[in-house]
């Protein structure tokens, strides 16, 4: 297993949904990001959020990568939940079985979203049969 670190912008943050009843705002999320470091290129994100604070929220989503890996160029899907609270973001996710393309076909692993100082951070453990 490798380890590849990079940040990423969230260029658009369209909300789909709107609040249901009078408890936490369950809302659809699209989002586009760019991503620098050793993922570098940008994806699509769809989550489904629940807002239950100003800073409080959980959310579950799929999201769609398309670029670099180091010297692999290709694309691959992950899936991730998470939860924050005030400062913290709490994340886990995986990549989608199968869903990888280009010179990423066969990759697999774990992925971790974090604020860090230089803003969002995503942490990929992943392994690549071919390496």
């Amino acid at each position: 297993m490798r380890l590849a670190i990079a940040n990423f912008t969230n260029d658009l943050h369209e909300d789909q949904g709107a609040a249901l009843g009078d408890g936490p705002e369950v809302r659809r999320v699209l989002i586009r990001r760019s991503y620098t470091g050793e993922l570098t290129g940008s994806s699509v994100v769809e989550l489904q959020t629940c807002i239950t604070g100003e800073a409080e929220f959980g959310y579950a989503g799929v999201e769609i990568f398309e670029g670099r890996l180091g010297a692999h160029e290709g694309g691959f899907a992950f899936a991730h939940i998470g939860r924050r609270e005030g400062d913290a973001l709490d994340t886990v996710g995986y990549v989608v079985p199968g869903s990888g393309a280009g010179a990423l076909t066969w990759i697999g692993g774990v992925v971790v979203i974090s604020m860090a100082e230089t803003g969002h951070e995503i942490r990929l453990t992943y392994d690549l049969p071919e390496e």
